[in-house]
């Protein structure tokens, strides 16, 4: 039977967002009051939009598709020039509020509310939502990441039809924009060959899912191929220290979200490893404590998730895991904290629940200031995307500038 929703959860989601989309406008109003293009939307998906038309939502670049950002900038190419920069910021702000409203209503025996807002405000105001994730579509493939790793240990299965439809749809939008999305694949292929054993019988939702998120996976492996031979190799692997980007990830990817910045950047290698390993103990002591099958599944998968994402990042970007690329890997442990704050709580388990929620104080402190004084969210010598338009539209030509400061600058040509 689909599950209903209780009316009051929507009434109290929706004035949760209302709250966080002031919080969002008042980190960079110019971002929304003037539109923005962010670095390769600009040059690349833009660009392409605009002079080659419906082709460009197959635009392939740094070895994968960006559906999402291709769609974006298709759409953008439709309207005036003065509203691209718009459609860029609040199309990409609607999937971050999507993804929020999703953390609060789904059905899911892993959270409470309590915790669910918890990981809502991580998610907004967390150390890693530097400017690079800040309302562009580039950098949505982050937060269908997100999306995807909520509906892998949501019941699904019990929504109604609607609702599960928008799933499928924004599945598959995720899964084929770039590429944390599919690390939920495979785990979603696994709870449809469980729910077959368990239940005797494969729910219709688990079946699409799989069938979507392999589809997908294929497409964006194929696109790989494609682009292989235009990707550059600058980076390489020559010199590259395994160990080193290992410490690196770590530090930037586990350490700056769980203990802030200046932590992060003055604890030693050795500091590191430490750290690393006496959390891992924490978080076994607890899950043991806990009790439960279900939930100690959902921990292990979620210590796969990371470390396999972990690996692949300190493995590619060699020596460069910071900035938006610590962004899944710290969601991930956000929400193990927050699953395991729900468990302790219903047990009643007082000590370490209230050391689980003043961490949660202290973790939220760190955040906040952070949050307020971040910087890179403006950049007062880049022009309004309306100003350039304006010069362009006089002149007929113009160097458009994308954010963030000496960016590539682009030029477009002029439509027949």
């Amino acid at each position: 039977m689909p599950h209903k929703y209780d009316f009051t959860r929507y009434k109290t989601t929706l004035q949760i967002i209302i709250l966080l989309s002031i919080i969002i406008f008042l980190r960079a109003p110019r971002v929304f009051l003037e539109g923005r293009i962010w670095a390769e939307e600009g040059n690349v998906f833009f660009k392409t939009a605009y002079e080659s038309g419906v082709v460009s939502l197959f635009t392939l670049y740094a070895g994968y598709l960006n559906l999402f950002a291709n769609v974006c900038a298709y759409v953008a190419s439709l309207l005036p020039l003065k509203c691209v920069g718009y459609v860029f910021v609040y199309a990409s702000l609607f999937v971050e509020l999507g993804v929020v409203a999703y953390v609060l209503l789904q059905n899911n025996q892993y959270l409470n509310q309590w915790s669910r807002f918890l990981l809502v405000c991580m998610l907004i105001m967390s150390p890693n939502s530097t400017s690079e994730l800040f309302c562009n579509s580039i950098n949505m493939q982050s937060w269908f990441g997100v999306w995807g790793l909520i509906l892998l240990f949501e019941n699904g299965h019990l929504h109604s039809r609607r609702i599960q439809t928008i799933s499928y749809i924004v599945y598959f939008m995720g899964c084929l924009t770039g590429v944390y999305c599919l690390f939920s694949v495979p785990f979603v292929v696994l709870r449809a060959i469980f729910c077959k054993i368990k239940h005797k019988s494969l729910p219709v939702y688990w079946k699409v899912l799989s069938v979507i998120g392999i589809v997908a996976g294929c497409i964006q492996a194929a696109s790989f191929l494609l682009s292989r031979k235009n990707m550059s190799s600058a980076r390489g692997f020559e010199g590259f220290d395994a160990l080193e980007s290992l410490i690196y990830a770590f530090r930037f990817q586990f350490i700056l979200p769980l203990l802030g910045k200046n932590v992060a950047a003055q604890i030693g290698n050795i500091g590191i490893l430490i750290f690393v390993f006496s959390f891992l103990a924490i978080v076994i002591l607890i899950t043991w404590l806990c009790n439960k099958r279900c939930v100690r599944y959902v921990v292990c998968v979620m210590g796969v998730l990371f470390f396999v994402q972990i690996l692949i990042i300190a493995a590619s970007l060699n020596h460069m895991a910071g900035g938006r690329y610590a962004f899944m890997p710290a969601f991930i442990v956000y929400m193990l904290f927050s699953i395991l704050l729900t468990e302790l709580m219903e047990k009643r388990n007082f000590v370490i629940s209230v050391a689980l929620i003043t961490y949660s104080i202290f973790l939220g402190t760190i955040s906040l200031k952070e949050y307020i004084n971040s910087k890179g969210f403006n950049y007062p010598n880049v022009l309004s995307w309306e100003k350039q338009v304006e010069a362009y539209e006089k002149n007929g030509e113009y160097d458009f500038q994308a954010w963030p400061d000496n960016w590539q600058t682009f030029t477009l040509k002029k439509k027949k």
